[in-house]
């Protein structure tokens, strides 16, 4: 026999599916990552990439540096993002545990003054980035390789923001350059390297703070 429990609970579910409502369903955590290319790096293609490197690793016609790329995320799933979701920015995956709005930019777990994660809109690329101190952005490490060294790279170094940037021309000249520069520091943060047909064809690093 029915009690008069089940006989209630039929009845309301009969006048759920009658009424056609839908019940509401629990939200779904969502993981985030950014909209970074797919990038081989046995075979990178024609292009300008974020580079790191010690000048010891350019070395008999062949540099061996790390291939970078800036993160960038959606603007939509940005503004989706919420307490429970995963977010990947750079090489650090980031259980999202709070969102908060702080001029513009979304703070997640108290943004980067207290071990977070600061987003900051940038409209004229219509993305969002991960920003670090003096406003530098993350990157996502792809890897490293070797590739050889064209005989007419070139090597434009503006690291002293007291001098004009430096520019020379050659393999060995490049070569010589960056064994015996005053800083050593090659970073995604300062440093590209463009590659065309297989060959590095440009080196160029920027001030940085």
């Amino acid at each position: 026999m029915r009690t008069i429990k089940t006989i209630l609970a039929i009845m309301m579910i009969a006048a759920l599916c009658a009424g056609g409502v839908v019940l509401a369903e629990e939200p779904t955590a969502k993981i985030i990552t950014p909209n970074n290319p797919e990038i081989d790096i046995e075979a990178l293609a024609d292009g300008e990439y974020p580079a790191a490197f010690e000048p010891a690793a350019l070395a008999d016609g062949e540099l061996t540096f790390t291939v970078y790329w800036e993160d960038t995320f959606d603007v939509v799933e940005i503004s989706q993002l919420a307490p429970g979701d995963t977010l990947y920015v750079g090489d650090t995956v980031v259980d999202v545990e709070t969102v908060e709005q702080d001029d513009g930019d979304l703070l997640i777990n108290g943004g980067l003054d207290n071990g977070g994660v600061t987003l900051r809109p940038y409209d004229e690329d219509n993305c969002w980035r991960a920003v670090l101190e003096d406003d530098y952005h993350t990157y996502f490490n792809w890897g490293e390789t070797t590739l050889p060294v064209s005989d007419a790279v070139t090597f434009t170094d503006g690291w002293d923001i007291e001098k004009d940037p430096v520019t020379v021309t050659g393999a060995e000249a490049v070569a010589e350059a960056i064994s015996t520069t005053e800083m050593d520091a090659f970073s995604p943060l300062n440093t590209t390297v463009r590659v065309e047909d297989g060959q590095i064809v440009e080196i160029v690093r920027a001030y940085m703070p």
